[in-house]
């Protein structure tokens, strides 16, 4: 009898040991998974989920890990598998909704898409990148009034993202109202100075106002910083025809077709920029190049050449 009670209590504690040896195991695969997914090695960081998933099958985090993994490399219908798995076992979880909903979008499937990023801010309001998501999926929608409002949502929690009021600035700007965006450009470009796409729309938002001189000040210094930014060049050369100046809008859709050789819109402006100078070779190349491809285009540089 006293050799039974023995054993079985051997038994037992070689249980405990058993249960504590594979829970400190799972907590290994989940640390060197997180760690090989940070550096980039999903590979690694595959392997070390999928032995998380072999210890405890209804591990939400190497769930929701393998899918964020798998559409971060583009293999979207797999990605859906695991958050799906996730879900099933947490409907709560604002970041498997926010990550199915990215997934969903690499399928264009935008109204599963929009669905699933409108559910994570429902649930997580205060984070702020959740709603990011879904700010830039609605302004690629063009549902500008949802847009606006669920960004303004956001400064009820943080006033410091740049994202935030830069999103505010283009659904106002989309929106035909010119005059409320400047302020949310000029915050975005205050918290990120080194941006030059918040950077851009600020000078696009001062020129939409008639604030020219800014406008003409903050596209100069944008193509300081960067001399290839082709929206910048031909903004401004489109600014320069504006004011009479056709050499120096020349120079500026010279460039941008140096850029972007491809660009129709760039040549059209060239061209046009062209005839008003008198370079009429140099206008019939061009018109010869856009009849190739996009005769309204051709027909578009002419009368754009007649000038004011």
């Amino acid at each position: 009898m006293k050799l039974r009670i023995v054993l079985l209590l051997i038994g037992g504690a070689l249980l405990v040991v058993s249960a504590a040896s594979a829970i400190d195991s799972l907590g290994v695969h989940l640390k060197e998974g997180g760690r090989a997914f940070t550096n980039n090695n999903y590979p690694l960081a595959i392997e070390h989920f999928n032995a998380a998933l072999e210890i405890d099958s209804n591990n939400v985090l190497a769930l929701q890990s393998l899918g964020v993994i798998y559409s971060d490399v583009n293999n979207y219908q797999q990605a859906i598998q695991y958050l799906d798995r996730a879900l099933a076992l947490d409907s709560t979880n604002a970041s498997t909704y926010n990550s199915r909903g990215i997934a969903l979008l690499g399928l264009a499937d935008t109204t599963g898409a929009l669905e699933m990023h409108r559910l994570a801010v429902k649930l997580a309001p205060e984070k702020t990148r959740f709603a990011v998501n879904l700010g830039n999926l609605l302004f690629g929608m063009h549902r500008l009034s949802e847009l606006l409002s669920a960004m303004k949502n956001v400064l009820a929690y943080d006033t410091t993202d740049a994202q935030v009021y830069y999103l505010i600035g283009r659904g106002l700007l989309a929106a035909d109202q010119q005059y409320q965006c400047v302020d949310f450009f000029d915050k975005a470009h205050k918290l990120k100075p080194n941006n030059l796409q918040y950077e851009y729309y600020l000078a696009v938002a001062n020129h939409e106002t008639g604030n020219v001189v800014e406008a003409e000040t903050g596209l100069k210094e944008i193509l300081r910083k960067s001399p290839d930014h082709f929206d910048a060049r031909m903004r401004l050369g489109v600014m320069s025809i504006l004011a009479d100046r056709n050499k120096e809008a020349r120079e500026q859709f010279e460039e941008a077709v140096r850029i972007n050789p491809d660009s129709e819109e760039a040549k059209v402006a060239l061209g046009s920029v062209y005839l008003r100078l008198g370079m009429t070779e140099e206008a019939d190349e061009i018109h010869a190049w856009l009849e190739k491809r996009n005769p309204g285009a051709a027909e578009k540089m002419r009368r754009l050449g007649k000038g004011r």
